[in-house]
């Protein structure tokens, strides 16, 4: 041991700080501000039933495994479209198309223009020739 804690009678000396004996302060008073009410359990218990039953309602709804069917059922369902298939008379390079998607459209209506440069040079070649076979 410590030379420090012996008594010179070679008693042991017990460390102040050490010792249990020694009177404590007096515990101090409880707060005396805001206290929970005394059902407080039993709302809390309330809370987390609803909270559970939320929570089981939306498992329900989104089909989730303790809910879900382990058969898979379909009704058939069939979807008239109204559509038209369009073809041109000639062929050529769309160079503009003046209605919209989903656009409702009525008969003679026109739906693309085609690139006419190439038509209207055999139309002019043509006029030629013909004005050639005249003269």
């Amino acid at each position: 041991m410590d030379e420090a804690s012996r008594a010179p009678d070679g008693e042991r000396v017990e460390d102040p700080i050490e010792t249990p004996d020694q009177p404590t302060a007096p515990a101090s008073q409880a707060p005396t501000g805001w206290a929970p009410p005394a059902n407080s359990r039993r709302a809390t218990i309330i809370i987390a039933a609803i909270v559970l039953l939320g929570i089981a309602t939306i498992f329900y709804a989104w089909g989730f495994p303790p809910f879900s069917s382990a058969i898979q059922s379909t009704d058939n369902a069939y979807v008239r479209g109204r559509t038209t298939l369009i073809s041109p008379q000639v062929s050529g390079y769309v160079v503009a198309v003046p209605v919209q998607d989903f656009q409702q459209v009525r008969a003679g209506q026109v739906l693309a223009r085609i690139d006419d440069r190439i038509y209207r040079q055999r139309v002019d070649q043509a006029q030629a020739n013909l004005n050639s076979q005249l003269a």
